[in-house]
């Protein structure tokens, strides 16, 4: 690779046409598209392409009005009565097309091209083809038109990256759909749907493998994120994860484990588990979300605050009388241990506030709003970088440098 930059005493020299260029070593080819090349661009005539544009955007009111409905009917489809579901179906599958016809048509086919080759597409796209293929057997009538349909669009969700536009509408769809897997994942575990025919796969030692195994196991891994995973088994995620269980336990056994006391400890879990996996929103979700580090900075000195007060109260206050117990005895060669809530509660207390005082540090120290906290890394598509770049045009003279 090759960058053409200036140095600081370039001015000296007495050539000003000369430039100076910084040779950088690289192992691997990277790839690179032209973002230009659209499926529609493909497909379809420069007037033809003019013409859908137009369309496009004169119905783009429509269009998200129908796939908003096509998301409710599909649902609807599936949790009600087999004789309704399948006439719903059948509507709900129209409605999908519009906006998998437009979506499909903004594909950036270089790009498609590189996803295409990758592992993860291809482990999920599998996965989806024999969830629509045995849920197709399963249900064994119109339905099945749905199913397909469901197919192409969770396949048109593993090429949004190609899609390269930022619209809140877009998430917004990408929400609904996992809302949409989880909902039939817990239909399915729970035999809401009607007018299912099970079969059974396979016998072993007993133990049966039905198509409604299949099923949920199936979608289960659809709806599991893959950086989620990645986040999930970093050392700081485990460990950060560990000492906020610990110290959620400690807080429910000094309130008796009474039962308003521990879902407001489940609540705060919650928030302490969603800013731990905040690395797993990529650069342009955060931007479709709104997404600022103050946020989960916020809750880090929330969780500080509660259990703070919680804990001067048990060793000074005693205002809500909370109980230091022993959770833990040991006899050990003759000689007893205990272990009590208090102090294992004051250990967890501070070892959280230096390992979270290091995420509040990294959060606001940080360069651009890409960083990533538990993962330590950086991840970026500059398309609007792009976008500048190439209004100078080709013959724009640029010179840049090149930073290892």
């Amino acid at each position: 690779m090759i960058e053409p930059f200036d140095p600081v005493d370039a001015r000296k020299r007495p050539q000003p046409q000369d430039q100076w260029f910084k040779i950088v070593a690289w192992d691997d080819d990277l790839p690179a598209f032209d973002p230009l090349v659209m499926v529609k661009t493909v497909v379809l005539s420069p007037s033809s392409v003019k013409k859908f544009n137009q369309l496009a955007l004169k119905f783009a009111r429509v269009t998200e009005q129908s796939v908003i409905c096509a998301i409710m009917l599909r649902s609807a489809t599936f949790a009600l009565p087999a004789e309704l579901g399948r006439k719903v179906a059948p509507i709900a599958a129209l409605l999908h097309l519009p906006g998998m016809i437009v979506f499909t048509a903004g594909f950036r086919t270089e790009y498609v091209k590189i996803i295409l080759h990758t592992f993860d597409f291809w482990f999920l796209h599998a996965t989806n083809t024999i969830w629509a293929v045995v849920f197709s057997i399963v249900l064994g009538d119109v339905r099945a038109l749905l199913v397909v349909v469901c197919w192409g669009n969770f396949t048109n969700a593993l090429l949004q990256e190609t899609y390269l536009r930022n619209t809140n509408f877009i998430m917004m769809i990408m929400v609904l759909e996992l809302v949409y897997y989880i909902l039939l994942l817990l239909w399915l575990s729970l035999e809401f749907v009607d007018g299912l025919h099970h079969y059974t796969v396979t016998t072993a030692r007993g133990q049966t493998l039905s198509t409604k195994d299949i099923l949920v196991n199936v979608l289960g891994t659809l709806t599991m994120l893959l950086l989620l995973r990645r986040i999930a088994l970093s050392f700081h995620f485990i460990f950060f994860a560990t000492q906020t269980l610990a110290t959620g336990f400690c807080v429910i056994e000094i309130f008796s484990w009474e039962w308003a006391p521990s879902c407001a400890v489940a609540s705060l879990l919650l928030l302490v588990f969603t800013i731990l996996t905040v690395d797993a929103l990529t650069p342009t979700m955060k931007r479709r979300l709104h997404f600022k580090f103050w946020m989960p900075v916020v809750g880090i000195i929330l969780f500080w605050m509660v259990e703070v007060v919680l804990l001067v109260d048990a060793l000074v206050m005693g205002n809500w009388d909370l109980q230091d117990r022993v959770f833990l005895e040991l006899i050990i060669f003759g000689r007893q241990a205990q272990f009590r809530v208090v102090s294992f509660f004051l250990s967890r207390i501070l070892t959280i506030f230096v390992w979270s005082a290091r995420y509040v540090n990294i959060a606001l120290s940080r360069q651009n709003d890409n960083v990533l906290i538990l993962l330590r890394g950086e991840v970026e598509f500059d398309y609007e970088g792009w976008k500048r770049q190439s209004r100078l045009g080709p013959g724009a003279k640029q010179t840049r440098q090149f930073c290892t």
